[in-house]
């Protein structure tokens, strides 16, 4: 099917946190940076092709931990995309996405035997688009949704254990897992594109302080880049307690 898809990104250090841990890929942007810094609204347009991969990532394990393994992860995505040596990371690969979690995992888990650190990870929330297939993959809390005919809903699996009361539920799948310890899954789903389909991708800087019902109508009622600046609005009215990274993504008829 020939479509193509416009998206809106935003990267926002919120109101409580010192240091931005989230962060992303973009198809058609420079590779990633440390610690994002608010740039506003990054947007695009995009004739999707097997490189065309979105993503956020959240990082976790103390300030510079999170953010290292977020980065990570996001530059082993960029750089797998980039690599023209095939092997391993092919683009054409159903298990693709999936490969760039294992790549990831091992080089954030590399990084904390160098430094001498406890622990750091990330979770990780993307989607593959082809012309014909949308592939998704996510690990952690970091979550996809998709607004269709059918509704708003959540596609993506949180990797979390029950809450303990009043606090926020840990997880027990996430990028960074010690890999004589466990071993990663991430959850998959293989999709067909359809025009009019919109995808939301989130770290839980966005889902802890706005509801899928608010995400709804403000999805629902806006257009074009007023709908990002109206979900971080939203997220800031609302305490803004954690770093918020998302990336909207509209598809239209070619």
């Amino acid at each position: 099917m020939a479509y193509e898809i416009v998206y809106y990104c935003m990267s926002h250090i919120g109101l409580v946190r010192k240091v931005n841990q989230d962060n992303y890929v973009l198809p058609d942007q420079p590779k990633p940076a440390l610690s994002p810094a608010p740039k506003g609204v990054i947007s695009g347009r995009i004739t999707p092709s097997a490189h065309t991969v979105f993503g956020v990532f959240d990082g976790m394990g103390g300030e510079e931990c999170g953010e290292m393994a977020s980065f990570i992860a996001a530059r082993s995505v960029h750089e797998a995309l980039k690599d023209k040596a095939g092997g391993m990371k092919n683009p054409q690969s159903d298990r693709f996405l999936r490969e760039c979690c294992v790549k990831a995992n091992h080089e954030i888990n590399s990084y904390v035997r160098r430094h001498g650190l406890h622990s750091a990870g990330t979770t990780a929330a993307m989607l593959q688009f082809s012309d014909k297939a949308i592939h998704t993959c996510n690990i952690g809390d970091s979550r996809i949704f998709r607004l269709n005919a059918n509704g708003f809903r959540q596609i993506s699996e949180d990797h979390v254990f029950p809450s303990p009361k009043g606090m926020k539920a840990p997880l027990y799948q996430y990028l960074g897992l010690p890999e004589n310890e466990s071993v990663i899954d991430p959850k998959e789903l293989l999709l067909k594109p359809e025009t009019g389909d919109l995808y939301l991708i989130a770290t839980d800087g966005l889902t802890d302080m706005v509801s899928p019902e608010r995400m709804e109508e403000i999805l629902k009622s806006n257009e074009s880049t007023r709908v990002a600046e109206a979900l971080l609005a939203e997220t800031l009215k609302n305490g803004g307690r954690d770093n918020v990274t998302f990336i909207v993504m509209y598809l239209i008829n070619h």
